[in-house]
């Protein structure tokens, strides 16, 4: 099996994989979601991001020593995007980590994505090297 870009007709299949993932996730309890504004009164306010927060990832980053908190699958709506929500989040995730007694906010991206990394740098993310899990990934931390 070898990773490829997906296509437009991919689009039904690959929502219901992350549709799945998001269920399953969130049992578990590791989804966080943030919601905007309630646009009209008795109704819920619209998911603006989400975000998981796991305490370890030896995949991406080797065994646990215990000392980071791991943020995946940050995500912000269109409708919420260029507002700062998701340097809010991942404040909120450095309190979080420092709430559970971990030093390290860490998290990863795919290597390629020049704009995601530069993203994770101006948001006080120092880059700690790539590694290769099928698909190059970029790791980043900053103290929590």
């Amino acid at each position: 099996m070898s990773p490829e870009r997906a296509r437009s007709a991919d689009a039904d299949a690959v929502y219901g994989l992350l549709h799945e993932a998001a269920v399953w996730l969130s049992a578990r309890g590791e989804i966080f979601v943030a919601r905007g504004a309630i646009t009209r009164p008795g109704t819920e306010a619209e998911l603006a991001a989400t975000l998981q927060l796991v305490d370890d990832d030896p995949e991406i980053w080797g065994p646990s020593l215990g000392d980071a908190l791991f943020v995946h699958r940050l995500c912000v709506a269109r409708a919420h995007a260029g507002r700062g929500l998701g340097l809010s989040l991942l404040d909120w995730a450095g309190a979080q980590a420092r709430s559970r007694g971990r030093r390290w906010l860490r998290l990863d991206c795919v290597a390629s994505n020049a704009r995601l990394r530069r993203y994770y740098a101006d948001a006080g993310f120092a880059p700690r090297g790539e590694v290769d899990v099928g698909i190059r990934l970029a790791r980043f931390e900053r103290m929590a």
